[in-house]
């Protein structure tokens, strides 16, 4: 893209999903919606404060910013819970930095009331960034504090107090459109798994972690092989780190390959072995055998790296020794720790929000970030481990505790392979069973902690990344995916924001143990994300897409940064993609543009990225005849940046811009247009079934009326001939018919002169208007100018388009005979089709063509226009095509060649 100004994005016209909060037309700050539950903070009789270009308003759920750009209001929100930091500038600026990626800057009019904010907001950070079990010392859905001066003193999580009021609304019966209701959720989804893979056969729901003693952040039911009882289960399973012995988490159905998950064994300097831990192997690799075949390996794919493996062993950890462990083979995977991946994860966030310094390298600077590398090493090692599976190899996953790295690669592993879990329902169970059910410390790792993000704390984007990985799969083949773009963001926010108790947990017995105590429920995200909002749903999915993805590009030269969620609505960003994009394929509600300083780059495959400067020049040109490369050979050579200085360019604005679940909304033009599309063709159909319904009564009833007219003879309609007609009906309009085309399939010999305007051809002639061509109705020789004119035909389930000579265009549009509309059905069986297009062979029972007719008695004789969505594409969303001898004009832009 050369010019600074990228395209408009399109919108869909009028288009909301359910009934979220009401629009304002007057924006008034006092009329701003509020969630079930959430209360504006008031201090001195004040609810808002006034900041340079606008308002803020803060509430126990979040903080918002109202401000004017170009006479349009621009909302900003953060919630309480995603805000890790807020520090003061000497010029009369809050700096909020979000665990979730995104950073901005909040400037007031005078340091008094810059101090002011400060002071408001954080006693809520101090009071949520605590570990959880001190955090729900009092009761969660309290809030408001004694201290009128600072009233978020007290606060606690917005999840309770939401809870508590939408449970209020539904047993009233006014639940939020937005929300499916509490019971909709199943809770039982270990059971589902078990069936669905049919593991019945070797393998058992174990219940023996049912009061969470043998292991206090395992699920409640675990499936183990059958030949393993609940009493070895609990002896074994203190030789593993934290009590997570090995568990079955996914098997494939054609090699019967499973994969198990675990924590480090407890083997210490002595190198210590447990023979039940060894059994549990034993009778996997035995479950997995196929008569016939070959013996298969069992993987232990550890995900740390050598060094850091045995040096667990000073800590009582280590590795398995695979002599002791059935035709065993030990990989180390060398993913980075939680505290390396939290590195990388701001530095990268320092970049992208910085200012851009001139004469700095950016890709060299994104390099070393090494948040991709760290993304391209996890999605290499979940495709590694899928491979494994898919050749049969059974593989168990750990690494120290088994609850990070060892997440990332199964999950990864099983989207690859299962064709289930890139479907909405899917993705959910894997989500619960996988990440929450087997005790990821969410909470700690996402929302609070009582540590700085800079200190070795337990914070660390696990999650975050993993779900940047899924992104880059589903960009890479969007239609073997269910869920949709939108519903990745809405996970991304959702997991920082505190709205839902989903993220609110480090296991299932944390969650039970809060929920006992003060006697709450909490709101699942599932409630809100799911097939029933169409926003998540992606309407390019093909469900026939079954089996495991196709080979994807996992280097880090095909990655791309997620700025869908790291964009920021504040004012300065540093946009970095891949040429092959041109741009972001969508943006938030505030689309990011280049300003006017900030132009668009790209860096010649001639030029070294290292030499690439802000400015879009190069201090140092490499060979022109080897293409130049970082110092890792990583980063492509073709990527593109700008820094924009303003991105209040969303369509929606003001009030309206903010979604049902209180964030900013996310537009997906493509997704918009697509699910416009999808339902005018759901319309279509049911128009269409609708009118075949009306035939068949038709039909029935001049059946009934034959006997007694006398002439069952002529008017006995069978079965099959009807559902004949009715697929011809439900395949084109009989409007578009043009009944009096009649194929020619013998054409006239090469003749040297065009038959109807005696232009005489060149055989030699490189010009298309030069050349003879034949026309389909009448077989003649004609030139192109006398042959302009199209018509569509489908052929054996194909779309073809035919050519016609002008003489026979206007024979075809000659006007035709219809039948009025109390012609009975008797009648149009024996009209004469001689004189409605091709000759059919005469039967007992009615023709297709005297059918069509049925439906098209006030229909126009001239042939409509078919517009171009309506071609034949296995490809696009399309009309119903037409039936064989059915043909509708093509512009002459469509011609094809003779």
């Amino acid at each position: 893209m050369s010019n600074d100004v990228l395209p408009e994005t399109l919108h869909e016209a009028n288009y909301q999903f359910g009934n979220p909060m009401p629009s304002v037309k007057e924006e008034d700050e006092n009329d701003f919606p509020l969630l079930p539950g959430e209360c504006r903070v008031k201090v001195d009789g004040a609810n808002d404060w006034p900041i340079i270009g606008g308002t803020i308003i803060v509430t126990n759920y979040r903080v918002v910013t109202i401000k004017i750009s170009e006479d349009k209001k621009r909302v900003h929100i953060f919630p309480i819970s995603e805000i890790e930091t807020m520090d003061m500038s000497n010029d009369n600026s809050i700096h909020l930095l979000m665990k979730g990626g995104r950073s901005t800057y909040l400037y007031c009019n005078n340091q008094k009331d810059a101090y002011f904010i400060h002071q408001l907001i954080m006693p809520a950070l101090q009071r949520l960034n605590r570990s959880a079990t001190v955090l729900y010392a009092t009761r969660p859905q309290d809030w408001t504090s004694k201290n009128e001066t600072a009233p978020l003193a007290a606060v606690n999580h917005f999840a309770w107090s939401f809870s508590e009021a939408v449970d209020e609304l539904e047993r009233c019966g006014q639940l939020p459109s937005w929300l499916k209701r509490a019971d909709s959720v199943a809770y039982e989804i270990t059971q589902v798994d078990f069936e669905r893979l049919g593991m019945s056969e070797h393998f058992r729901i174990s219940t023996v972690n049912s009061t969470f003693k043998v292991c206090p952040t395992y699920p409640e039911k675990v499936i183990v092989p059958k030949g393993i009882s609940d009493e070895e289960i609990a002896i074994s399973a203190p030789y593993r780190s934290i009590g997570r012995f090995p568990a079955v988490i996914w098997r494939c159905r054609k090699t019967r390959a499973v994969l198990l998950r675990s924590s480090q064994p407890q083997v210490g300097i002595l190198s210590w072995r447990n023979t039940t831990d060894e059994r549990i192997i034993e009778e996997v690799v035995r479950t997995s055998r196929i008569e016939g075949e070959e013996r298969k390996q069992f993987i232990i794919m550890d995900a740390r790296g050598y060094a850091s493996a045995f040096a667990n062993r000073a800590r009582s950890g280590g590795f398995e020794n695979t002599e002791y462990y059935q035709q065993a083979k030990l990989e180390f995977l060398g993913l980075p720790n939680i505290h390396a991946v939290r590195s990388s994860f701001t530095n990268i966030r320092t970049m992208l929000h910085a200012p851009v310094k001139e004469n700095e390298l950016l890709l060299n600077s994104l390099q070393a970030t090494g948040w991709l590398t760290n993304l391209s090493s996890l999605l290499v090692q979940a495709t590694s481990c899928a491979d494994h599976l898919a050749k049969g190899h059974s593989v168990l996953v750990h690494c120290s505790d088994g609850w990070d790295r060892t997440t990332q690669v199964t999950t990864l592993a099983k989207i690859m392979l299962d064709e289930h879990y890139r479907t909405v329902e899917g993705f959910e169970e894997l989500i619960r069973r996988d990440w929450i059910a087997f005790g990821h410390k969410l909470y700690d790792r996402q929302i609070g902690t009582y540590t700085t993000w800079s200190d070795s704390g337990e914070r660390c984007p696990i999650f975050l990344q993993f779900l940047e990985a899924v992104r880059h799969l589903q960009r890479e083949q969007p239609t073997a995916f269910q869920f949709s773009h939108a519903y990745l963001i809405k996970l991304a926010k959702h997991a920082y924001s505190g709205l839902f108790g989903t993220f609110l947990f480090n296991s299932h017995k944390e969650k039970r143990d809060a929920m006992t105590k003060w006697d709450a429920t909490l709101v699942e995200i599932w409630r809100y994300i799911g097939a029933h909002n169409e926003e998540f749903v992606n309407q390019s999915y093909d469900e026939r897409y079954i089996g495991p993805l196709k080979t994807i590009n996992v280097s880090i030269i095909n990655l791309r940064v997620w700025h869908e969620v790291f964009a920021d609505e504040g004012e300065r960003y540093t946009m970095i993609y891949s040429s092959k994009d041109e741009r972001p394929s969508s943006g938030c509600a505030t689309p990011i543009t280049s300003s006017s300083s900030g132009n668009l780059v790209k860096s010649k495959s001639s030029e070294s990225i290292n030499s690439l400067n802000v400015d879009g020049s190069n201090h140092q040109l490499a060979n022109a005849s080897t293409p130049a490369t970082t110092e890792g050979g990583n980063l492509p050579l073709s990527t593109s940046f700008y820094q924009q200085q303003s991105i209040y360019q969303s369509n929606i604005t003001g009030l309206e811009s903010i979604d049902c679940d209180g964030l900013t909304k996310f537009e997906d033009e493509e997704q918009a247009m697509l699910r416009k599309k999808n339902k005018a063709r759901e319309e279509a159909i049911r128009l269409r079934d609708r009118q075949i319904e009306e035939l068949r009564r038709r039909a029935d009833i001049e059946k009934m009326l034959s006997p007694i007219r006398g002439d069952a003879d002529d008017s006995d309609i069978d079965v099959a001939s009807l559902e004949r007609a009715s697929s011809d009906l439900s395949i084109m309009d009989p409007d578009r018919e043009l009944p009096n085309f009649r194929p020619n399939t013998t054409w006239e010999a090469e003749a040297p002169n065009c038959c109807l305007c005696k232009k005489e051809f060149n055989k030699m002639s490189v010009y298309q208007e030069d050349r003879q061509h034949h026309c389909r109705n009448c077989g003649r020789v004609v030139c192109e100018e006398c042959s302009k004119q199209r018509f569509a035909v489908v052929e054996e389930g194909q779309s073809v388009q035919k050519r016609v000579c002008d003489k026979c265009y206007e024979s075809m549009h000659e006007p035709e005979p219809r039948l009025n509309r109390t012609a009975s059905l008797s009648e149009m069986s024996s009209f004469d089709s001689t004189s409605c297009g091709p000759t059919f062979p005469h039967a007992s029972s009615p023709s297709s063509s005297s059918l069509n007719m049925l439906t098209s008695i006030s229909s126009p004789t001239r042939p409509q226009p078919v517009p171009s969505s309506c071609k034949s594409s296995s490809n696009s969303i399309s009309s119903p095509r037409p039936s064989p001898g059915e043909f509708s004009r093509h512009s002459s832009s469509q011609a094809v060649k003779g």
